[in-house]
């Protein structure tokens, strides 16, 4: 696995005007955290409770119903429209690709946790569905910080291109909008 330090490191230059590439991307981080801070809670109260309460299934199925929907178009926003350019043109290439491959690695992570969450709820098992929700808390938050100090910046100074970026933003805005959050994403 790549460590923060093996992938090249860019100092931000002084801050221009974001991008809505850039701009959705990090909505998106935020929203998930509020979910993950959610599934934290229960998470932590579960372990105390040692037992399911009806509060924990309404919050847990809530949470899960959301991420269900915008991890994986978060996770296809970042694997199909900006990665692939990014690899395209940055010079490192193989480099690029590696630490791509981690946010893969990560991606496909979370979604297994996301899976034996559900399935220690359907057993409830309010211990094994506890850990996991830490364990998926945990990780995705130090996930989406690596992508927010290492690879958006990295992907700011590569990606300059306004066009190249607008055909980037009505992508992942088409994929909003084909399930319906387009709306909400612009604070609507």
């Amino acid at each position: 696995m790549l460590t923060t330090r093996e992938i090249p490191t860019v100092r931000p230059t002084a801050r221009r005007t974001e991008h809505p590439v850039f701009t959705n991307l990090r909505q998106a981080h935020d929203d998930i955290r509020r979910e993950l801070d959610v599934v934290d809670g229960v998470g932590r109260s579960l372990l105390a409770d040692r037992r399911f309460r009806r509060e924990h299934l309404s919050e847990l199925c809530a949470a899960l119903a959301f991420l269900d929907v915008v991890m994986p178009l978060h996770a296809e926003d970042e694997e199909t429209t900006l990665f692939p350019e990014l690899c395209r043109l940055d010079p490192r290439g193989a480099r690029v690709r590696a630490a791509f491959e981690r946010v893969r690695e990560d991606h496909r992570g979370h979604g297994v946790l996301e899976e034996m969450l559900k399935v220690s709820i359907l057993r409830r098992d309010a211990i094994t569905a506890g850990k996991i929700c830490l364990e998926l808390a945990d990780t995705y938050r130090e996930h989406l910080l690596h992508e927010e100090e290492t690879l958006f910046p990295w992907a700011e100074e590569v990606l300059t291109d306004r066009d190249l970026l607008d055909e980037l933003a009505e992508e992942m805005e088409h994929r909003l909008r084909d399930c319906g959050l387009a709306a909400r994403r612009r604070g609507r």
